[in-house]
């Protein structure tokens, strides 16, 4: 999580402090807010579609091999990939990831009347929408380079499970040997 997103969930969770959402004019307001966000949200990734689609860049990139659900890949293997396919794979992950927001926001607010998700996603779908390179490059018009060259780096929501994964396939599922040694002696002298 970069600084900008945590000091912007932090100022939102100071302005939401301030909002009385038991008044039923004030959630009319957020319902249309959030309404017409998704909206825009909608428009600017249809933007970014007829972008990537329209400009048939058939630059090729090497890229690392996306294992399907089901599918094992060798680790490290690459494919190449067309600009073109590489954006419209990622704009399909993006619209993925706003639509998952969009469809658990929604059920939290109408099936338990819960607010605060919804003035939540008012301001984090827009801000990944934002951040997205797809937007800086194809809207914003910003050059590839630097951190906007492709592949990008895949986000994970959950943190690093590299290093769990590793471990597993190596066997050590516990403690290391020096840890499973220590407690031994530990529980030795509790039965002394």
């Amino acid at each position: 999580m970069d600084l900008k997103f945590s000091l912007l969930l932090f100022v939102l969770m100071l302005v939401m402090r301030e909002i009385d959402f038991n008044d039923s004019g004030n959630v009319v307001i957020l319902r249309i807010a959030y309404g017409w966000i998704q909206v825009l949200l909608a428009a600017g990734l249809l933007i970014v579609f007829f972008q990537v689609r329209g400009k048939h860049d058939t630059t090729q990139i090497r890229v690392p091999v996306v294992a399907k659900f089901g599918e094992t890949v060798p680790e490290g293997s690459m494919e190449v990939v067309t600009v073109r396919d590489y954006d419209l794979e990622q704009l399909k992950k993006l619209v993925i990831q706003l639509s998952v927001a969009l469809a658990i926001t929604a059920l939290l607010h109408m099936k338990w009347g819960f607010t605060h998700p919804l003035f939540f996603q008012c301001f984090i779908n827009p801000y990944k929408f934002y951040e997205s390179p797809l937007t800086k490059l194809h809207i914003l018009g910003h050059p590839a380079k630097g951190a906007l060259l492709r592949p990008w780096p895949e986000e994970k929501p959950f943190g690093d499970w590299s290093k769990f994964e590793k471990s597993e396939k190596s066997g050590a599922s516990g403690p290391g040997p020096e840890k499973k040694k220590a407690k031994e002696e530990k529980e030795n002298k509790k039965k002394r």
